[in-house]
């Protein structure tokens, strides 16, 4: 084998015979020497290490593959000990993935959506949606559009749902009221003006858009100028009790030709208040005329008890509420 000596100086200088250092070479050395270089470079290494490492976890996954399925509880341990750190940062992701989904349009529950037309087509039911055509775009404009009516129909239907009337302690629910009272002789004086105010008061409390007639009785009708119930708006409560100013008492009693037009207005209920005697057959009549369902007339017999019976008849009769008032 043969050798070979290069000198050499500091400054790189081969020329300069004085040798600093020195470095032998053999003829067998160089050729090894390059053939294994890159197998001992930094990217070598860790590649090496990456397989040890991926070899050694298939090792370990197998053998708990094998625990699990043989129906061992220290296996099932084990897996949960190895599985829990590697893959907590799987779930973690897995989560923000799912946050990050945007939510499903309620209106897909009943029909599909296209997602480049950005158009929804509603299912065939048997009825069609309302608000929604098919094959339509569905735009936030339309919703926001319709959203003002839709509350508003709201509050107006559970306002309306929520109305009642009161007359002389009698409570009735609804929205449309008649009053019938008596205008006769005997009413004359202190009985007629506290009638007359508290017609008054029960008109008052009302609130558009509930709606009230009135109908003073004697011999005959004396129904309040108008064709059809009332709305109860400023205007309207000021006209009538204008009106009610200018009622006087006369004649017999017969309630009967009032509460036939009551009930042709087709109200919620009838306040009927009376202080005299008048004939029994009025009752049957009455409810002869009623509709389906019946409108219950509230009575009351009022400062007398003569014409108790056939009050407390009607009220009978119609599902209303009878009451004495001295």
């Amino acid at each position: 084998m043969k050798a070979f000596r290069l000198f050499w100086n500091e400054d790189g200088d081969v020329s300069n015979p004085m040798p600093q250092a020195s470095l032998e070479l053999t003829p067998t050395a160089a050729p090894f020497k390059s053939r294994w270089a890159i197998c001992l470079g930094p990217a070598a290494r860790a590649c090496l290490c990456s397989l040890f490492g991926h070899g050694a976890l298939l090792v370990v996954l197998a053998m708990s593959f094998a625990a699990v399925t043989g129906g061992s509880s220290n296996g099932v341990s084990l897996v949960a000990g190895v599985s829990d750190s590697a893959e907590m940062d799987d779930f973690a992701e897995l989560e923000l993935q799912t946050e990050e989904l945007p939510p499903t349009p309620a209106c897909l529950a009943a029909g599909t959506f296209d997602a480049e037309s950005m158009t929804v087509t509603v299912a065939d039911f048997g009825q069609p949606v309302k608000g929604v055509a098919e094959g339509a775009p569905l735009t936030s404009g339309d919703l926001l559009d319709s959203l003002p009516a839709d509350l508003a129909a709201g509050a107006e239907s559970a306002k309306r749902l929520k109305k009642s009337a009161n007359f002389y302690g009698i409570e009735a629910n609804g929205n449309d009221f008649v009053f019938v009272v008596d205008l006769s002789g005997s009413m004359h004086g202190s009985r007629f003006r506290r009638a007359r105010g508290e017609v008054s008061r029960s008109i008052q409390s009302l609130e558009a858009p509930q709606r009230y007639f009135v109908i003073f009785f004697s011999d005959q009708e004396w129904p309040m100028p108008a064709r059809d119930l009332l709305e109860a708006t400023e205007q309207n409560l000021n006209s009538t009790r204008h009106w009610l100013k200018k009622a006087q008492c006369q004649g017999g009693t017969n309630p009967l030709p009032a509460l036939l037009h009551a009930l042709d207005l087709r109200p919620d209920a009838i306040f009927l208040l009376s202080d005299g005697r008048f004939d029994p057959e009025a009752a049957l009549q009455i409810q002869q005329a009623q509709l389906s369902p019946p409108i219950p007339i509230h009575t009351i017999g009022f400062a007398s008890r003569a014409g108790e019976p056939m009050l407390r008849a009607i009220s009978d009769a119609c599902g209303g509420t009878y009451r004495f008032v001295r």
